[in-house]
């Protein structure tokens, strides 16, 4: 079904510079078709750039997310770590997908958000 989407999103924006898509592909099935899709439309991906964040800062994200956008999926922490298990399974090793063809960066997640805004911007900046 994502796949569906992405090929109707690019289908519907040709005239586009480009794209961001956060969170996708989650799954290295999903990632060979995306670069399918966007070999279709005369494209390729540019770069997969990983939020790298250790797992206890990320928890506690998460819960204070929970409570400042009103997430119950992010108030308890056996859930939490359900769905750090569930990447961990399916979709970490999207990045090595990546890594093999070349286009992977890593960023340090686990400093204040304005730094790592700036970081995501300085690396997709080598890229335009």
């Amino acid at each position: 079904m994502a796949i569906e989407i992405i090929h109707n999103e690019l289908s519907r924006c040709k005239n586009s510079n480009g794209f961001v898509f956060d969170g996708f592909p989650r799954t290295k099935y999903q990632a060979e078709q995306f670069s399918k899709i966007l070999s279709s439309h005369g494209g390729d991906i540019s770069l997969m750039i990983s939020i790298e964040v250790q797992e206890n800062i990320l928890i506690e994200r998460l819960k204070k997310r929970a409570i400042e956008a009103g997430r119950p999926d992010d108030r308890q922490e056996d859930i939490i770590r359900k769905r750090l298990g569930i990447y961990q399974d399916r979709t970490h090793c999207v990045k090595d997908f990546y890594k093999s063809i070349g286009k992977y960066e890593s960023i340090d997640g686990n400093g204040e958000i304005d730094v790592i805004f700036d970081k995501i911007c300085s690396v997709i900046g080598k890229y335009n």
